[in-house]
């Protein structure tokens, strides 16, 4: 999922008059309670004068979680990043550039910084940009979700600047960096992450089938469980898989599309691969529950992985954006399918312009907690590689279907909240509140990363291929 960070357009996001709203209300309040009350006699000043009531004590929490709302607030309402004489006026400046005091002077060594400078300023060489205060404060104390999903779509914002400027020859060097990458990266941090997320947590987060993926949403009162089964079948349709084929998925997860195919083809044999033991141990007792004899699943660390004999279909379901090296990865593929075989993508991308999650970019906070050493892909990189695989056919779906998806997760986790607790606990101790939190971030990213500009933006890419070499059907 999905790298967000870089340039702005300069306009408040949708949520940023709940922010204000939020911080009015919050001055109101306080204001309330400064006004002095009027005294009911001498003997009530006397005794407050004895008895002093003591002063309120500094909460942290508020002042950070107080500050991060105004410092956002301010940055939308100063698109250049001036805080402006008194609240809502703008600064003056002279003809060089040069602010003025409001009398009119210059304020001596405070050159104003180019727009450059700015820049370089939002991508960490500077003083602490809003977007890092706002992810910052989130880590520490809990904030308004309006406050969250704000500077996510900031980050968005920022991320589709800067893709929009890149071109054909852009995408061909990217392809051209990956060659010198290996397979997978980080892969001990990213079982760190979610890939070992406990089995009751996900049973509680997810739905029915556990699809840690994208589903699709045919009506407005789709649920989740209906959109789960409907991206199955779709998944099953654009993959072309049948009855009596060799599968092999990559990727598996939680076993969502395994545990389908298995029992959709009883005489299929269906081999999924997960580099996370839990996954396995889940999927494997799952498969004997349900009686599927034709479903086997292996570890393996995918830089290393080699099966035995070759395959009619190889799949895999968001998996690829962990995947550096495609090119090294595809060649081995093409050796593992069997003739007339094909492979079956599904990842998600964005419209025109592929990049990575940079674990370097402090502001970068899915790149530092959630997608460790991946990448997110544009719709056409995979054609990087056509003298390996070529596409036979092609699907993309609208980014709203996985905002939705993500709004279910978060609103299964609102609902489960102690069981989820429970369950995150006996694996981060006293790092569990955190971690809460985290994942409520991560709920609320992939909602708002999806959603952006109507879903247009990012989205949902399946591909069926074929070996470059297999000719003309």
């Amino acid at each position: 999922m999905y790298s967000m960070s870089m340039g702005e357009r300069g306009e408040a996001p949708d949520g940023m008059s709940g922010v204000i709203r939020y911080e009015s209300l919050l001055a109101a309040r306080t204001m309330a309670q400064r006004q002095p009350k009027k005294s009911a006699g001498c003997a009530d000043s006397v005794e407050s004068f004895r008895n002093p009531k003591p002063k309120p004590r500094f909460d942290k929490d508020v002042f950070c979680k107080t500050s991060a709302i105004r410092r956002l607030r301010s940055d939308f309402l100063h698109g250049d990043g001036s805080r402006g004489i008194g609240r809502h006026r703008a600064v003056a400046r002279g003809p060089d550039g040069v602010r003025l005091h409001p009398a009119g002077r210059q304020r001596p060594n405070l050159p104003v910084a180019s727009s450059a400078s700015r820049t370089r300023h939002d991508q960490g060489s500077g003083r602490m940009s809003v977007v890092s205060a706002i992810i910052g404060t989130a880590e520490r104390v809990p904030l308004p979700d309006v406050v969250i999903r704000a500077a996510i779509q900031r980050l968005c914002s920022r991320t589709a600047t800067r893709i929009s400027a890149l071109g054909a020859d852009d995408e061909a060097a990217f392809a051209g960096r990956m060659m010198l990458r290996p397979i997978a990266e980080d892969v001990d941090a990213a079982n760190a992450g979610h890939d070992e997320a406990p089995a009751s947590f996900i049973a509680q987060a997810l739905g029915p089938n556990r699809k840690y993926s994208s589903c699709f949403y045919t009506t407005d009162a789709t649920t989740l469980r209906e959109a789960e089964e409907e991206a199955l079948r779709q998944t099953v349709a654009h993959a072309g898989l049948a009855d009596g084929q060799t599968i092999l998925e990559l990727g598996c997860g939680w076993g969502s599309l395994s545990l389908w195919t298995a029992r959709q083809f009883p005489h299929a044999k269906v081999t999924a691969v997960s580099n996370s033991q839990g996954q396995r141990a889940y999927v494997e007792e799952q498969a004997r529950l349900r009686g599927l004899s034709n479903l086997r699943v292996v570890t393996a660390d995918m830089n290393v992985f080699a099966p035995e004999g070759q395959f009619d279909r190889i799949v895999s379901v968001e998996m690829f954006e962990h995947v550096m090296n495609w090119r090294k990865l595809m060649t081995r593929l093409r050796s593992w399918l069997a003739p007339e075989g094909r492979l079956f993508m599904h990842i998600v991308t964005h419209r025109s312009g592929s990049h990575l999650f940079d674990r370097a970019n402090r502001e970068d906070w899915i790149a530092q907690h959630v997608f460790t050493g991946a990448l997110m892909a544009s719709h056409h990189l995979v054609r990087q590689f056509d003298d390996i695989f070529t596409v036979e056919k092609e699907w993309c779906w609208s980014g709203t279907h996985y905002q939705r998806t993500a709004n279910d997760w978060l609103a299964n986790f609102d609902a489960h909240r102690d069981a989820i607790e429970a369950s995150l606990r006996n694996v981060h101790g006293e790092e569990t509140a955190l971690w809460m939190r985290r994942w409520r971030w991560f709920f609320l990213a992939t909602s708002g990363l999806f959603g952006y500009a109507d879903g247009t933006e990012w989205g949902v890419s399946h591909y069926r291929m074929k070996a470059a070499d297999e000719g003309v059907s």
